[in-house]
């Protein structure tokens, strides 16, 4: 027999480690102490509310997550710090220790809101980084060079 106060209740199934539902105590009458689950699919409209994933497992944060992004403001704020003090700031760790997310989901989202300009570059198959970095940099250092001079100029600063 159900009580009223369970009514709404989340209902929890050990097996799937995690919500499955929600009790309602609907009965009246001759169903007074009924209990009906509600699915948990049923309860939200995918229409209306896209469900969110917190936990992104070995995936980096970025920025379309940074909302979700928490426990990491001393150092998003030190390496906005950093940037604004230094041309060039590096951000060092052992792998998996969050070096990306602290870029793309807490550092890039506050220097935009910060209304800084910026530019990521992602090294693509068959270009290494100092190649990215060669063809971002030229233009910026060299902006008299035209398009052939950009391109033969980057080719000689990777090489550095």
């Amino acid at each position: 027999m159900a009580d009223r106060a369970w009514s709404g209740a989340a209902v929890w199934d050990d097996a799937q480690g995690g919500v499955v539902g929600l009790v309602v105590a609907a009965g009246r009458g001759d169903l007074a102490g009924t209990a009906l689950l509600v699915p948990s699919e049923l309860l939200v409209d995918e229409e209306v509310m896209r469900p969110i994933c917190l936990f992104h497992c070995l995936e980096a944060f970025g920025e379309k997550n940074a909302e979700f992004f928490h426990g990491r403001e001393e150092d998003t704020e030190r390496s906005a710090e950093s940037v604004a003090r230094r041309p060039l700031t590096v951000v060092v760790g052992p792998s998996g220790c969050g070096k990306s997310s602290l870029i793309r989901a807490g550092l890039l989202p506050r220097l935009r809101a910060e209304g800084a300009g910026v530019s990521v570059l992602c090294p693509v198959p068959g270009n290494g980084p100092e190649a990215v970095l060669a063809h971002a940099l030229v233009p910026v250092l060299e902006p008299e060079a035209g398009e052939i001079g950009r391109l033969s100029r980057a080719e000689e600063r990777k090489k550095w």
